[in-house]
C-alpha cells in the first residue's frame, strides 16, 4: 500500500522535473546564469554577409550574427526589420568588453512574460555555453544570458 508520504515525494519530485524543464528550455527567466546582459552598441554593419541569420518573430525581424572582422575582438549581433533597416546592433559581450569569441543560435521559441526567447551557444572567458537572448514583440532587446 501506498503511504501519504510516498505521494507526497512523488509530487514533489514531479513539481521539481517540471520547473527544471521551465528553466531549461528558457519559459522561465534564469536565476543562476551569469547576466542579465546588453552588450555594448555599436554601427549597424551593412557592408558584408552576415555568418549567420534567423528570422524571429516568424518573418517579422531578422537576427544576424556577424563574426570578428579585421581591427576586431568579439562578433556583432544585430536586429534588422522585415524592410531591412537595423533596430539595433550590439557586441554580446558577458562581464568584461570583448569576452565572447563566437556566437551562434539555435532557435527562437516564445519566452517567459511578452518576450521571445532566443537560444544558442556562446564561446566566452569561462568555456562554452548555452545562451538565452530574449527580444520583445517590438524588437527591443531585454538582455541576454550566459549559462554556466
Amino acid at each position: 500500500m501506498i503511504g501519504c508520504s510516498s505521494v507526497i515525494v512523488f509530487f514533489v519530485v514531479c513539481i521539481g522535473l517540471f520547473l527544471g524543464w521551465l528553466y531549461f528550455n528558457g519559459y522561465i527567466p534564469p536565476f543562476l546564469d551569469d547576466g542579465p546582459f546588453v552588450g555594448h552598441e555599436v554601427l549597424a554593419i551593412e557592408d558584408r554577409e552576415p555568418e549567420e541569420s534567423m528570422w524571429i518573430y516568424p518573418d517579422r525581424y531578422l537576427l544576424e550574427v556577424y563574426e570578428t572582422g579585421e581591427g576586431e575582438q568579439s562578433p556583432v549581433v544585430q536586429l534588422k526589420d522585415q524592410n531591412g533597416s537595423v533596430l539595433w546592433a550590439v557586441r554580446p559581450d558577458g562581464h568584461d568588453e570583448n569576452d565572447v569569441e563566437r556566437i551562434e543560435f539555435d532557435e527562437w521559441y516564445w519566452g517567459w512574460k511578452k518576450y521571445g526567447c532566443v537560444k544558442g551557444m556562446v564561446k566566452w572567458t569561462y568555456g562554452t555555453e548555452r545562451c538565452w537572448w530574449y527580444i520583445d514583440s517590438a524588437g527591443q532587446l531585454d538582455g541576454y544570458y550566459y549559462s554556466w
